[in-house]
């Protein structure tokens, strides 16, 4: 019984710092538009977000596809003229899944793929 909680704490551990070291060494994965940036962000939760340099408001679209069975999660937000908006989520309890983010804003997007355990999303690209 006592090893089975020392290996349980042991992982939690390990899944917090691949965690932390995924959200420090690709923190930001952004596409940097000559008037507007796109974010997708790991960690403690999936991060997303737009900053806004435009004199117009922007209209992000994102896609969320968490593991093969589940539809994908679509959404839209908007990022009035020299702003910025962020949404962040956290999906408690998750058991390891694959997950891919699509996030688009006029003609430009990025994607990243990663994993989901617990409450940690860690990307891999």
């Amino acid at each position: 019984m006592e090893r089975s909680v020392n290996k349980s704490a042991i992982l939690i551990v390990l899944l917090f710092l691949f965690s932390v070291l995924s959200m420090n060494a690709t923190a930001v994965s952004p596409s940097i538009h000559n008037n507007f940036e796109l974010y997708i962000k790991g960690g403690i939760g999936l991060t997303i977000g737009a900053i806004n340099h435009e004199d117009h408001t922007l209209h992000v679209n994102f896609t969320i596809t968490v593991g093969i069975i589940r539809p994908p999660m679509n959404g839209e937000f908007y990022v009035p003229p020299g702003q910025s908006h962020e949404i962040r989520m956290i999906n408690p309890f998750s058991l390891p899944l694959p997950i891919t983010v699509t996030l688009s804003a006029e003609n430009k997007s990025i994607t990243r793929s990663g994993i989901t355990v617990f409450v940690f999303v860690i990307f891999f690209d």
